[in-house]
């Protein structure tokens, strides 16, 4: 088994960093203090490439593979896990439902302008109701009279205010007939799509997200993802596409929590000498640097997997669970290492720990991937 990165991962992931480091880190704070979403840092992110990160390079992407995607969230997440969860955990994830269940019309279509930043996107997933269990969603697609004619609402959306394009995944039935779940491509200029954004969020107050409605959207058949038959094992990919970001962008959050505990520790002046020399400080670091390594295995594991095709559901419901408990353990115990600053807006560790907190909870608490390690290795279902 290869551990080490290869040339290609390192030179993305050196790319990404110092992109970050240059021009999201300096207004990061600003950004979260003034719940602003940064227009400017996603369009530069087009220019390199990153907004079409997996797209193959006949659309106009750079063709990663799932491991150098997983590197290139990591290094964004560490400075912003808003930014990282609004084009990672969003944009990109709708790119590769494209890649993967799209007419070869609506990779056309849709991913050059996505990867150049003319189109950005958004995952319109959960319900308030029913969350992302699309067997009890109430927003429903029928077909009548050679378009699709859609009704509901989804909630906690991100990019949902912000988007050009939206995926939107509901129950879908053909002239009154047996219902399955049918995936959408919505753009905003579709007559009855509205939303709202949601305003004094305490975490990701950088990311734009907002309950999305549909009043009678009419569309064109076309615009159906897939097929409804298909439904659920789109839903079940955009879901997995979806955790795999997450997972990553808890590693970042997680590894920028050692960054600042480590240089605190090693400055802090206390009883006669830095406070890095005391043992319950080296422990917590310990225990975030032990964490933060195993969630990044486990989260590169489950993208070798996937860029050869084989199971890997199981291992990214074990990564997404460790980074997530990791990432907020790490952000929780960074904030013991500053003490009273830990708690104040001069250091970042407040914000790291709000921002990861919100993400934790998208796309199924972290106890839901539990659930399924156990219940994978038991042979039940979910």
């Amino acid at each position: 088994m290869e551990f080490s990165l290869t040339d290609e991962q390192v030179m993305f992931r050196n790319m990404a960093r110092e992109f970050a480091q240059r021009y999201i880190e300096p207004v990061a704070k600003d950004d979260d203090q003034n719940e602003h979403f940064r227009w400017e840092a996603v369009k530069q992110l087009g220019p390199l490439g990153l907004l079409g990160a997996l797209v193959p390079q006949e659309y106009g992407g750079l063709a990663l593979d799932y491991v150098s995607y997983a590197i290139v969230t990591e290094e964004i997440a560490r400075v912003s896990l808003p930014l990282a969860m609004s084009v990672f955990g969003s944009h990109s994830v709708v790119e590769e439902m494209l890649m993967t269940w799209g007419s070869e019309q609506q990779k056309q279509k849709y991913l050059p302008p996505m990867c150049s930043g003319e189109l950005f996107g958004c995952c319109a997933l959960g319900e308030s109701d029913a969350g992302t269990d699309v067997s009890n969603f109430s927003s429903q697609a029928e077909l009548s009279q050679e378009r699709w004619v859609i009704n509901g609402e989804k909630t906690f959306i991100i990019n949902g205010g912000v988007s050009s394009l939206v995926l939107a995944v509901t129950k879908a039935s053909k002239n009154g007939g047996e219902p399955g779940i049918g995936t959408f491509l919505i753009t905003r200029d579709v007559a009855g799509l509205s939303s709202q954004d949601i305003v004094a969020k305490n975490g990701l107050r950088a990311c734009n997200i907002a309950n999305v409605s549909f009043q009678g959207c009419q569309l064109p058949q076309e615009n159906l993802l897939g097929s409804i038959e298909d439904g659920n094992k789109i839903a079940e990919s955009l879901l997995q596409g979806i955790n795999l970001g997450v997972a990553a962008g808890c590693v970042g959050i997680a590894q920028a929590s050692i960054d600042a505990s480590v240089q605190y520790a090693e400055e802090r002046q206390a009883f006669g000498g830095t406070i890095g020399k005391f043992d319950m400080i080296q422990e917590m670091i310990a225990d975030m640097i032990v964490g933060t390594e195993a969630a990044r295995l486990l989260t590169y594991q489950a993208a070798d997997l996937k860029n050869k095709g084989q199971p890997f559901t199981r291992q990214l419901a074990m990564a997404r669970y460790l980074a997530s408990d990791v990432a907020i353990r790490a952000t929780t115990d960074a904030i013991l290492v500053h003490g009273a600053y830990g708690f104040g807006t001069d250091f970042p560790l407040e914000r790291y720990f709000r921002d990861v907190a919100e993400v934790a909870q998208y796309a199924g608490s972290p106890l839901i991937h539990k659930l399924a390690v156990a219940r994978h290795t038991l042979g039940i279902a979910l």
